[in-house]
């Protein structure tokens, strides 16, 4: 008998704090101001193309300052809507598995 009150009790608490938790949603459910606030900040950086959506962000900080790092683009003349470009990347000491590259190219491409 004792059991039965106490399993009573149980889902009786359980069924209380489940309904709190849907009434009161905590924060962790909602964006940290500085995400919520890019979006603002980001308006007019960002478009729809043929790249889908393309988000370009200012680099405030590097982590990592390599002072042999290059990065080098080598293009014919201005810079077109559609044109080959060459980039190097030079100056890597160790690269590792973090290290990347990234290539954005146009769905249509070759």
């Amino acid at each position: 008998m004792e059991q039965r009150a106490t399993t009573h009790h149980v889902h009786k608490l359980s069924f209380i704090l489940l309904i709190l938790s849907l009434a009161f949603p905590s924060s962790s459910f909602e964006l940290r101001p500085s995400v919520a606030d890019s979006t603002l900040l980001h308006r007019n950086d960002t478009a729809i193309s043929d790249f889908r959506v393309l988000n370009r962000r200012a680099l405030f900080q590097c982590p990592d300052l390599n002072p042999y790092l290059q990065i080098n683009v080598t293009t014919q003349g201005d810079l077109s809507d559609e044109q080959f470009i060459t980039v190097n990347v030079s100056g890597v000491l160790v690269p590792s598995d973090g290290d990347w590259v990234a290539m954005v190219s146009p769905s249509f491409s070759k």
